[in-house]
């Protein structure tokens, strides 16, 4: 079901701005819940996005550069340490180790660093893969890139997975599953945060939360926030909250799968901005066949949203439909970088998530569990459990000038379709 209230859609070949080129868009992604194939653009660019990432330009040669060398959680090389060597000054976090950080069910990473990008993409494959702990960002001015966060009932009571709790952060390729409570969002009041090109999927519907069944997306639960994105993401097997916000938020390109009860939701007496375009919402086994679309008030803006495979109702009524959008970056231009409906899952499938150009194993089963053969997970250990991957190790030598572009050698070979990443090589 197309809805075109508040615009139209280009019916031309749709282009995408992607690091400051136009490429065609979804012209080599993976289709269905094939993996094997990577595109040749990134998805979804920081400049498209309300986060300010400018501090890492201005600061260029001089960040400092934090090495995270063992899995361990704590001591001296792991991640911990390079977040506590990092306070107080502009830094890039990289990996020469890959696996998995095990951290204790009691224990979190609390990144209370500003002026911090970690850059998982970095690691030697697998990449790093973070279980049975929460991420919370308490520091403005932080990007994690190719970073999964895997919660699972291993740890105590209810858990979210990754939290925002400050100001400009962004979260790009990103995975975060298998929370108790939230998969992923923010507490309080944000501003312009991102979650650009991330899975997040499979919350934990009957687990060890203490209020009994559960299963949540994604959620922005402060009326104060304001210039929120979601874009080019995956949800999955959620009960609810694809995503749920009380802020102002751009919603584009994102494909969700099995939403459960409720798809997009609002819940906020703020009546917050909402830009929503290029969605597709497709039903699974725990989906309410007959759900609205975006549920409870809104100053609503929509273009090129579909439901599969039943028509819904756009919304319960309490929104205002308005024929501009009401919250929108500079950065993005809704009519060229936005993906049509019927594109998105294409589109997402072969950008979403760490590592998309070679896809580690957790985030391959979370693509191929996109049927009608599951359901709502109660735990990890119902689609394989924690991840057993093999510590890797690479040693990194850190330039003397160009770091930002050698960074990102590494974030385009994880990405991007090339020769040199289907023999898994890594830049030098």
């Amino acid at each position: 079901m197309k809805f075109k209230q508040g615009g139209s859609w280009n019916q031309g070949t749709p282009k995408l701005r992607r690091n400051g080129q136009w490429v065609t868009a979804g012209a080599a992604g993976a289709s269905g819940s094939d993996t094997s194939t990577a595109p040749t653009d990134s998805g979804f660019g920081w400049d498209q996005t309300f986060t300010d990432t400018s501090w890492l330009e201005a600061a260029g040669d001089d960040l400092n550069v934090e090495k995270v060398t063992t899995t361990d959680s704590t001591g001296s090389g792991s991640i911990k340490a390079a977040l506590d060597n990092a306070a107080g000054s502009p830094t890039v976090i990289v990996f020469e180790v890959g696996g998995v950080i095990e951290l204790d069910p009691d224990e979190a990473i609390a990144v209370r660093s500003p002026d911090t990008w970690i850059a998982g993409e970095t690691a030697p494959d697998p990449g790093i893969t973070i279980t049975r702990g929460r991420v919370r960002i308490y520091e403005p001015r932080v990007v994690m890139s190719h970073i999964s966060v895997l919660i699972g009932d291993e740890t105590d009571g209810a858990s979210d997975g990754l939290v925002l709790d400050a100001d400009d952060i962004m979260v790009d390729h990103c995975t975060v599953a298998w929370g108790t409570d939230e998969n992923a969002g923010a507490s309080n009041a944000v501003a312009r945060g991102s979650f650009i090109n991330c899975v997040v999927a499979e919350a934990l519907y009957d687990s060890i939360h203490p209020e009994g069944t559960h299963s949540r997306g994604m959620l922005f639960n402060d009326e104060g926030s304001t210039d929120l994105a979601v874009m080019g993401c995956l949800f999955s097997h959620s009960n609810r909250r694809h995503p749920m916000s009380r802020g102002d938020m751009v919603l584009a390109n994102n494909y969700t799968y099995n939403y459960g009860g409720l798809m997009a939701h609002f819940n906020g007496s703020s009546n917050p901005d909402v830009t929503a375009a290029g969605l597709l919402y497709e039903e699974g086994n725990d989906s309410d066949s007959e759900v609205e679309v975006f549920r409870y008030g809104a100053k609503l803006y929509t273009q090129s949203v579909e439901t599969e495979p039943n028509d819904h109702p756009l919304t319960d009524g309490d929104s205002e439909i308005v024929d501009s959008p009401p919250t929108l970056p500079d950065g993005l231009d809704i009519e060229q970088d936005v993906v049509p409906a019927s594109e998105v899952k294409e589109f997402v499938l072969a950008r979403t998530g760490p590592r998309p150009a070679r896809r580690p194993e957790v985030e391959q089963g979370i693509v191929s569990r996109l049927n009608s053969d599951y359901g709502l997970v109660d735990s990890q250990d119902d689609v394989g459990g924690y991840p057993d991957y093999d510590e890797q190790t690479r040693k990194l030598d850190v330039p003397s000038s160009g770091l930002l572009d050698w960074v990102r050698g590494y974030k385009r070979d994880v990405e991007v379709s090339t020769e040199k990443n289907s023999a898994s090589k890594t830049p030098n």
